[in-house]
């Protein structure tokens, strides 16, 4: 699947009379998608603009996909992370038993960037019970279509959600926020 942002969060713009004014509305209009992990609706009563996070970002990379002009990925939430990281030398001690990370949900990506080792999930639930159940794990936010340098640990282009082949690319000019990962450089959502 082709994408363009890697964000759990998309805001979808309602006309003002159609959008949902309580949060059991728009749950029940999300929910009909996928998983909501979180919705904003602060912007709702005044322009019609929700933003939604799902838990799997393929969810939010359909909504996007499906309805533009009026949904389009935003930026990711504080806490949002859907990979884990290790350095090298903790990622090299782990137990065998402990290696099985597909056990945790469908993994999108396995990279290095900056001497650690980096597994990325397509859903954040995978990514928090990794990171919950294995010692020495940390949240990282770099995504697999942001990572511009580095190592790739397996195919890119076997997993490469951006349909990019894992080459580096300007982000658009749309794009709501960019930020810069200060180890490599990657784009960060």
């Amino acid at each position: 699947m082709a994408s363009l942002q890697v964000s759990n969060t998309v805001a979808v713009l309602f006309h003002k009379d159609k959008c949902p004014t309580t949060v059991a509305e728009a749950a029940e209009v999300f929910a009909t998608i996928g998983d909501v992990a979180r919705l904003d609706m602060s912007l709702g009563t005044t322009v019609g603009l929700l933003f939604v996070t799902f838990y799997d970002v393929r969810v939010a990379q359909r909504v996007v996909q499906h309805t533009k002009p009026f949904a389009w990925p935003a930026q990711a939430g504080m806490d949002d992370f859907r990979a884990v990281s290790w350095s090298s030398s903790q990622f090299a001690n782990l137990p065998r038993q402990e290696r099985g990370f597909e056990r945790f949900g469908e993994i999108a990506r396995i990279f290095s960037c900056g001497g650690d080792i980096i597994i990325e999930f397509y859903d954040m639930r995978a990514a928090l019970h990794c990171c919950i159940s294995i010692p020495g794990s940390q949240p990282k936010k770099c995504g697999p279509m942001s990572h511009k340098t580095g190592d790739t640990v397996g195919s890119a282009k076997d997993t490469d959600m951006t349909g990019w082949g894992g080459s580096a690319r300007k982000a658009p000019p749309w794009l709501p926020h960019r930020f810069s990962c200060g180890r490599c450089g990657a784009l960060r959502v």
